[in-house]
């Protein structure tokens, strides 16, 4: 795991858990340490284990449960957005030239996502299996 290195001498560094996050029924929790900022780190408040560990080539600008599953979105600055759930993971390309997700947003129903560049949006409707 790379580890970002802080410096002591600048104010106000970025270090320990800078992203926390409870599931929407409280069964998991996702965090983010700023000193490992490429590792989402998902645990099980059952068990009080760690579940998972999601670990991108890029810094991890954002992750957010969805509202109504056990399912993280995430993304890393790039133009994919990574979804996980405890049954498997998936990427999914935004379509849009020079389109960077910096940061995303469920809708009340786990369906879409609204995702954030820099000054632009777009949303993003997740389709189940089946249902094309």
């Amino acid at each position: 795991l790379a580890v970002a290195r802080t410096d002591p001498e600048r104010a106000n560094p970025r270090m320990g858990v800078g992203l926390l996050a409870w599931s929407h029924d409280s069964s998991m929790m996702l965090t983010r340490n700023d000193n490992l900022p490429n590792t989402l780190w998902v645990w099980d408040t059952k068990h009080l284990t760690l579940h998972s560990l999601l670990h991108q080539l890029a810094p991890i600008k954002h992750a957010q449960w969805d509202p109504c599953r056990n399912r993280i979105a995430l993304c890393t600055g790039s133009r994919t957005v990574f979804v996980w759930s405890p049954q498997g993971a998936s990427c999914i390309q935004v379509p849009l030239p020079g389109f960077s997700v910096h940061r995303l947003e469920w809708n009340s129903d786990g369906s879409s996502l609204l995702l954030q560049d820099r000054d632009v949006y777009c949303i993003a409707f997740l389709v189940r299996q089946g249902e094309e």
